[in-house]
Parts: structure tokens; sequence; C-alpha cells
């Protein structure tokens, strides 16, 4: 008789031959939380690399400034976590107007908008705290959510274009969609000729 089947016959196969799976603690979470810190590093190190005089500077009328880039993917992301935490699965309070992560009056989170007519400074000041706040609200949440709660939220109906999203899929979306804006504001310091910060340098995780 070969080892395999001597396991078999005392009922130790599945525990000798199939891979672990970890249960301890919240992991999963942790690793999220650890990666949307990096995220949050990242993100203010590239929009604080643009002069001042340039935070609303756009190719075009149609496109967002690059200010708005990090406002529009800042409340998208605290969209994301209303949804995740709302019981019915839709928009939570964050189109309502008393919602603490709302856009500023006058800027429309979807189309190309100016920020309020305020000095540059001012302006400046505005965008990176909301992104400090919001990318903070994110890491909040997550941190309020176990492991096994990832794979919940698959039968989420509203909005539509996020059914059959869990709550892992929606935490990855929002960090797909931070880079695809953040991209994108890379290329408007390029072109303004500034220096964007070192993508390795800011996406090394705890050891």
């Amino acid at each position: 008789m070969n080892r395999r089947s001597a396991l078999n016959q005392f009922g130790l196969l599945p525990i000798a031959f199939v891979p672990a799976i970890k249960t301890i603690g919240n992991d999963l979470v942790r690793e999220l939380q650890d990666r949307w810190e990096k995220s949050k590093e990242y993100s203010i190190a590239t929009f604080e690399a643009m002069p001042e005089e340039f935070i609303e500077f756009s190719p075009t009328e149609t496109q967002f400034s690059f200010a708005h880039h990090f406002m529009h993917l800042s409340f998208i992301n605290a969209l994301y976590m209303e949804i995740i935490f709302d019981p019915k699965g839709e928009y939570g309070n964050a189109w309502n107007e008393d919602f603490k992560y709302k856009l500023p009056d006058g800027m429309n989170v979807m189309k190309a908008s100016k920020l309020p007519g305020q000095s540059v400074s001012e302006n400046k000041k505005l965008v990176l705290n909301y992104l400090k706040e919001t990318f903070d609200y994110v890491i909040s949440s997550i941190g309020k959510l176990q492991d096994k709660d990832l794979i919940k939220g698959k039968d989420r109906q509203n909005p539509d274009w996020l059914s059959g999203h869990s709550h892992l899929d929606m935490i990855i979306r929002g960090e797909n969609h931070t880079a695809h804006h953040r991209a994108k504001a890379i290329l408007y310091l390029r072109m303004k000729g500034a220096v964007p910060p070192n993508y390795a340098e800011y996406n090394k995780l705890p050891v």
C-alpha cells in the first residue's frame, strides 16, 4: 500500500493534500488598506508636482482640468464606499445635499468644470484637502469590513452599471479608476514641463 492510499484509508488525505487556506484575522482587508495608503501618497505627490498656476490646465475645453481629475476620482471613491455600505445596495448619501464629500457648488462630477472662484492657492488647498479626506474615508471604510465580507454584494442591482460587483470588485474598481485619472494627470504634468513623482518609490508596500 502506498503512502497516499494509507492516508486515504485513515481519512487524512484532505488535510495532507489540500492546500491550506488563510483564515487568520483580516489579512486581505489589511493588504487592501496598505495598497490604498500607497495610492493616497502617490496621488498627493502627483497633484503637488504641478506648479500652482497650472492646476486648472486642460488641453481642451471639453477635457477635465488637472485639478478636476483629482476632484472627480475623489468623489467616485467616496461614492463607491457609500454604495458598499448602503443596505439597499444603492448610492447611500452620496447625492444628498448634506453629503460630507459632495463636490463644491458649480462643479460637475462628470463634465469639465472649474473650481470655485477663489485664489489659485485657495483652490489648490481645497483640492488637496478633498483628496486627503476622501482617501482617508476609503481606507477607514475598508477597515470596517471583514475578509468574509469582500465576496458580498454580487446581488446588487442598483446602480445597474455596478450590478454583479462584489465589495472586493468595488474596491479594486475604485483603485483602477484612480489610476486611470492619475495617469491622465501625469500626462498634463509632462505637457507643462513638470516632473511626475517616481512610480516605484510610491508603490513599495510594508514588509
